[in-house]
């Protein structure tokens, strides 16, 4: 797997690297067949995440998280390719960020060209 094919994430993981970071890696199975992998990249700001999975035919999707200075999320942008190959396309994507109104976060969400509005419902703040 690897962060080139999104240059944005590309960067900031290589700019990372410069500090303390995490990475961990996940394989999920059913049975014998392996249906998910998924590598994670902590730092001290940010969670950077690709994923692989089988089912009902091969994707592949990445994500981006940022946090704010207390780790709460700040955003988080995703990204869903249309194929597993690094070079392929991306086919939707969805970006939220945490600073709206306190219960509710406006996002856009792209598929191909178009986009439309949406909101998510968000817990306020303790």
């Amino acid at each position: 797997m690897s962060f080139a094919s999104h240059p944005p994430i590309a960067a900031t993981v290589a700019h990372a690297q410069h500090g303390a970071r995490d990475s961990t890696a996940y394989v999920t199975r059913l049975g014998q067949d392996t249906i998910a992998i998924e590598r994670v990249i902590t730092t001290h700001d940010s969670i950077y995440g690709e994923v692989l999975d089988r089912y009902p035919r091969t994707e592949r999707f990445t994500y981006a998280v940022r946090l704010t200075p207390a780790h709460e999320v700040a955003s988080y942008t995703g990204e869903f390719y249309r194929g597993p190959a690094p070079d392929a396309t991306v086919g939707a994507s969805l970006h939220v960020d945490f600073k709206g109104t306190p219960h509710t976060s406006p996002f856009p969400v792209a598929t191909g060209r178009r986009a439309r509005p949406s909101q998510c419902r968000q817990a306020p703040s303790r």
